[in-house]
């Protein structure tokens, strides 16, 4: 769910519309050798990255376009679309079962233009139907089996162990999805345009089509009365989304051109991906732990609990009655300055409001016999963003192309995510105001350039010119300030951990000592900079948050150089040979990751490392095969490495 980083104020009509398309066929066939040598840098950890290695990649594409008749965009009146789309996903992951997702959309519309007005008029269904075929798993998930270290699997010492059982019964998902919207856009002078209209979007919780209902808590304002229902909550039909934007002429002089550019608009999100999580919770899913510490673990805890409709219900979703769609305010405004013919120069100003976002809270103390934990969305997160963007843009003229953007912004909120973020019981012990801060992904200041330059070519000597022709540079430079990192105690004052909350979640955050510095700097710190662990403290009360704020903290800045050189060789008319060289942080600059970053714990005050870097920043964005993203290898911010490759167009 977008929350913080609106880009422009975009138009009221969905994504769905038919784009210009172009008749013309064409097929290009691309061979690729890589080489690759990487080389050695400063490293967060004692070990040794390998000094050379090479990789060689034989890469062949074969890409077909094709397009249909321009002539479809001269109508004036459209209507009837309609959209198809499904997918059949193949495998068995370890606990869901392979799913059929069934996609259709409806859309409507009607366009108009008389004079200077263009009027647009359009109503939009969406429907989202999810089958999962017979699963029914039975066992011990021995992959949620830690172990204390090496001595502990060895000595068979575990910290926590999992039995679950998972039923699914070709459940069929449904999310429906209706909007309406209204706009017009008008040229009320030759300098000045306005576009204005009016969204309605209405977004149903989901339900299941085949008998097998969704099951939340009710009445759970106190824990002690939470009652188990089929209804998650009672949509809202008063979902109006206003959009206004203005384009105005300051300047026509030819080459000095300036345009101001404004926006505002409410924009709704679906808010039901907290609601398919149902499926995975009581009564179709449930999961024992055992804190026991033996492994091989007993005949009791390696018994997967049956599923039942009886009580206890185990983990079980609930939702605020009243949930309302999350929403973002956004408005922003623009200054573009041309500077001569192939130059131009832009600032804007860019704020959005996130209010209603959706925010999940465990319970587990003050429940009901009947429930062991409840995971509770409300509408009680919110965020603000605030940036200011400036852009030097030239289009390539006499062999020089360049983009520079810079951007001051501050992101704050109460959760940048919706996964669990408070321990309660519900609003008694923790207000969701106190988790108010920074963002996670807050960055005050980033600058990035991308240039290419074609180096001249010799045009009086045959022999220079095939020497030294067609080289040309490009070069990629980005900059960024830390990112906010939070401290956590290492109390779990509500025993969170015993009901497979992560730490992250169970931990609260400490105290702060006064007169202490935040941070220690010194060479013998990776980076030259560590957390300070006497500047904090268990909180008076082991169950009342900390006063340290969240995300007080920031880790480590980055910036990194990359730089190319290539070559064409042409050989006939449509065959040409490139060869490229590609060096990826060309000044070896080590950048290190955060502490507590890929939950390694070195935020957690009772880490012996606490508050250090322990890894490169290219590791701390792996998060693990299988996890999706690339290798540390290939991320931002890892040792200098050089590319060599060949490329064959024809």
């Amino acid at each position: 769910m977008t929350r913080h980083f609106p880009v422009a104020v975009s138009t009221l009509s969905d994504k769905n519309t038919i784009a210009a398309r172009e008749t013309r066929f064409s097929a290009r066939l691309v061979l690729e050798v890589i080489v690759a040598l990487r080389g050695k840098t400063a490293s967060a950890t004692a070990a040794a990255h390998p000094t050379v290695t090479k990789k060689v990649d034989f890469n062949g594409r074969m890409r077909l376009r094709r397009a249909g008749n321009r002539s479809d965009l001269a109508r004036t009146v459209r209507k009837a679309l309609v959209l198809v789309d499904a997918d059949l996903s193949e495998g068995r992951p370890r606990i869901a079962s392979p799913a059929f997702s069934n996609r259709r959309y409806a859309q409507n519309w009607i366009s108009a233009v008389n004079g200077a007005c263009s009027r647009v008029i359009a109503p939009s269904w969406r429907c989202s139907m999810e089958e999962r075929e017979h699963f029914d798993w039975r066992g011990v998930n021995l992959g949620a089996i830690p172990f204390l270290a090496v001595a502990g699997a060895v000595a068979g010492t575990t910290s926590l162990a999992a039995a679950a059982t998972s039923q699914m019964s070709s459940l069929r998902l449904l999310l429906q999805n209706l909007s309406f919207f209204a706009q017009d856009t008008w040229q009320a002078t030759p300098n000045l345009t306005l576009t204005y209209g009016l969204r309605w979007d209405y977004n149903s919780p989901p339900s299941e089509m085949t008998g097998h209902p969704l099951y939340a808590a009710t009445n759970f304002t106190n824990p002690a009365n939470a009652t188990l229902g089929t209804t998650l909550w009672n949509p809202t039909h008063d979902n109006f989304a206003p959009r206004l934007g203005i384009a105005y002429r300051l300047r026509r002089t030819p080459g000095h051109e300036m345009v101001m550019r404004a926006g505002a608009g409410t924009f709704y999100d679906l808010g039901n991906n907290r609601g398919t999580d149902s499926e995975n919770y009581f009564p179709y899913s449930q999961i024992r732990y055992s804190f026991s510490g033996e492994f091989p673990l007993t005949s009791a805890d390696a018994t997967p609990p049956p599923i039942s409709l009886n009580p206890p219900y185990g983990s079980t979703k609930g939702f605020g009655p009243n949930l309302k769609l999350p929403r973002t305010y956004e408005w922003s405004l623009s200054l573009q300055q041309s500077l001569g013919s192939n130059q131009s120069l832009t600032a804007t100003y860019l704020g959005a409001a996130g209010r209603k976002l959706l925010r999940e809270e465990g319970i587990v103390e003050g429940l009901n016999p009947n429930f062991s934990t409840l995971l509770v969305t409300t509408n009680d997160a919110y965020s603000n963003y605030n940036a200011l963007q400036l852009q030097y843009q030239r289009r390539l003229s006499r062999g020089l192309q360049v983009l520079a953007s810079y951007a001051w912004s501050h992101a704050l909120d109460n959760t940048s995510s919706q996964d669990v973020s408070s321990v309660a019981p519900y609003h008694l012990i923790y207000n969701p105001d106190w988790d108010y801060g920074q963002s996670d992904f807050d960055v005050r200041h980033s600058f990035s350039t991308a240039i290419t330059y074609n180096l001249p070519s010799p045009e009086k000597s045959r022999l220079l010119q095939t020497i030294a022709g067609n080289w040309a540079l490009d070069s990629l430079f980005r900059a960024n300030t830390a990112i906010p990192v939070n401290i956590l105690s290492g109390l779990d004052p509500f025993g969170l951990l015993a009901h497979g909350y992560s730490f992250t979640t169970a931990y609260g955050r400490p105290d702060v000592v006064p007169n202490q510095p935040f941070y220690l700097y010194g060479s013998q710190y990776p980076g030259g900079k560590a957390f300070n662990p006497a500047a904090f403290q268990d909180p008076i009360s082991p169950t009342a948050q900390g006063n340290l704020a969240r995300n007080a903290l920031r880790g480590f800045g980055a910036w990194e150089e990359n730089l190319a050189i290539r070559r064409e060789f042409p050989i006939h008319e449509q065959l040409k040979l490139q060869f490229r060289a590609e060096m990826f942080n060309i000044f070896n600059h080590p950048n290190f990751g955060d502490p507590g970053v890929l939950f390694n714990t070195t935020n957690v005050l009772t880490s012996p490392l606490f508050g250090r870097s322990t890894m490169t920043l290219a590791q701390s964005l792996y998060s693990g095969a299988g996890s999706g993203g690339f290798s540390a290898l290939y991320q931002t911010g890892g040792p200098r490495s050089i590319q060599l490759a060949l490329k064959l167009m024809f």
